[in-house]
């Protein structure tokens, strides 16, 4: 789980700044994987939890991470998230409850791959 404030490091191929240290393997932005680039603490005024981040939301889950229609790429993964041009956050936590018995087969039958779209057949 991470912190609710974090380092933050800056995206050495788009420019994104203020990625959080924990949070963001990936750039949410181009989808870049983090490379050694280096940690900072922003000014007291530039600190923000990872709750208010502009990239943590509700509208678009992908490995157990909920991201916000700023984000175009997993920021655990990199992989790129559907468009949510005009797309409201209204994900509920409680959707993913009642679609749990479906996650829970796929995790069980060693199809987690199937699920992600990364299968030799997809």
């Amino acid at each position: 789980m991470p912190s609710n404030y974090q380092a933050q490091w800056t995206c050495r191929r788009c420019g994104a700044a203020g990625l959080l240290d924990e949070s963001h393997r990936y750039c949410p932005s181009c989808g870049t994987r983090r490379h050694g680039e280096p940690s900072f603490f922003p000014d007291w005024d530039d600190l923000v939890s990872v709750a208010a981040h502009r990239f943590h939301g509700v509208a678009q889950p992908c490995c157990a991470q909920l991201w916000s229609e700023h984000a175009h790429h997993c920021g655990s993964c990199g992989r790129s998230l559907p468009a949510t041009e005009g797309m409201e956050e209204t994900f509920e936590l409680t959707d993913l409850a009642d679609h749990a018995d479906l996650f829970e087969a796929a995790f069980s039958e060693g199809s987690l791959d199937d699920l992600l779209g990364l299968s030799a057949s997809a």
